[in-house]
């Protein structure tokens, strides 16, 4: 999906931002998304009742009374004022660890891999106060126990939930094509191919013989639409030259070709995987662009990734879909516009956002109250 954002200092008023979104929010958030079957509620009549619905997901209880009182008094700023009580609850550790597990697809135990722990850390990251932002950045991983550790990576740098294994090892294939695609798509809400703005392509002589275009023709897959997406997925794809199928680094590794007849396409020695590039002195190096930016490592990636507006973005739209209990085709439909507004104002806090500002943010945004109350349905899993 080619981003369309706003600028970070535009100024949206509630009013502005309602005319240009109404229809298409209203619809496209709660009303009936084609090709799904989904349940029908009667229209909700109060903001109260939206807390009601959102209270199982968040605190992980009903409303209280008490609660309930609070919101009919105070309506939709009290609706915030609670949100944000319940985030400071223990219990909402369990909420973000469900958040982790089921958005990104992280959890349990499997060949020896902990894949708890990217939830480990952004449990720990909620707890400490520390920004959303260093899911990707943080210097190092979380135990069970809540302790900081080593990412079992074992890369020279880390990149938090980036250099977990549990990561690189679920995303691992040839090229590296599906580590570069999830990067994108879990963490900015993006696929290939970019806006070449964003992400200006590589010369696709100078990737292998698959992917190249000698004299300009394009000669595989589906001609200049595989063109389109591999000359960025080159970039992104580099990123993880050094990491073989298990999620280990190996500093060896060369991103050519396995020579070994039996060995599949796209597979490099030591279980590592084969670069884009043609030329073998920068096949075996991991360094890239990301967004037009020249990066060292996968932990300058990260950075430069976390840095951009799509991550704040993306967080709020991967949230409103979760605590709404969204279906895919519902929540992808969430406008640019909407998901923008609520990063703003979540960067407008005075500090880089924690995981709860942004949810608080999203959830408490005039327009998802207004909606939500208006339409009373939603597309749901």
């Amino acid at each position: 999906m080619n981003r369309r954002s706003l600028n970070n200092n535009s100024k949206l008023s509630f009013v502005t931002l309602k005319a240009c979104l109404w229809a298409a929010f209203g619809l496209a958030l709660f009303g009936p998304p084609a090709g799904h079957a989904q349940q029908t509620r009667s229209a909700l009549k109060s903001v109260t009742e939206y807390a009601a619905t959102l209270a199982p997901f968040i605190a992980l209880r009903p409303i209280t009374v008490e609660e309930r009182a609070r919101v009919d008094s105070g309506g939709a700023p009290e609706l915030g004022n609670l949100l944000r009580s319940w985030t400071k609850q223990p219990l909402f550790s369990d909420s973000v660890r469900l958040f982790i597990e089921t958005r990104y697809s992280f959890g349990g135990n499997e060949g020896g891999i902990d894949h708890n722990e990217p939830a480990n850390l952004a449990v720990f990251l909620e707890k400490t106060g520390r920004p959303w932002t260093e899911f990707l950045t943080s210097t190092s991983c979380v135990d069970s126990n809540g302790q900081q550790k080593a990412c079992d990576s074992q890369a020279p740098f880390t990149a938090g939930v980036l250099t977990s294994r549990s990561f690189l090892a679920q995303h691992a294939g040839a090229f590296n094509i599906s580590r570069s695609a999830k990067l994108l798509k879990k963490f900015t809400c993006q696929e290939y191919p970019l806006s070449t703005t964003l992400e200006p392509p590589v010369r696709t002589a100078d990737l292998i013989d698959l992917f190249s275009s000698p004299n300009g023709a394009i000669t595989f897959g589906n001609g200049k639409n595989c063109a389109a997406c591999h000359s960025q997925f080159a970039k992104h794809a580099q990123l993880f030259v050094k990491f073989d199928s298990s999620g280990r680094y190996k500093a060896s590794a060369t991103g050519l070709q396995n020579p070994d007849p039996q060995a599949s396409g796209g597979s490099s020695t030591n279980g590592t995987y084969v670069s884009h590039f043609r030329a073998p002195e920068r096949a075996q190096r991991e360094n890239s662009e990301v967004f037009g930016k020249t990066v060292a490592n996968l932990a300058e990636a990260a950075k430069i990734l976390a840095e951009h507006p799509t991550y704040h973005e993306c967080a709020a739209r991967n949230m409103i879909w979760h605590y709404l209990r969204m279906n895919d085709t519902t929540a992808k439909a969430i406008p640019t516009a909407l998901v923008s507004d609520i990063a703003v104002k979540a960067r407008a806090l005075g500090r880089s956002p924690t995981f709860s500002d942004l949810l608080v943010t999203a959830l408490a945004h005039p327009v998802v109250i207004e909606s939500y109350t208006k339409h009373g349905k939603r597309g749901e899993e």
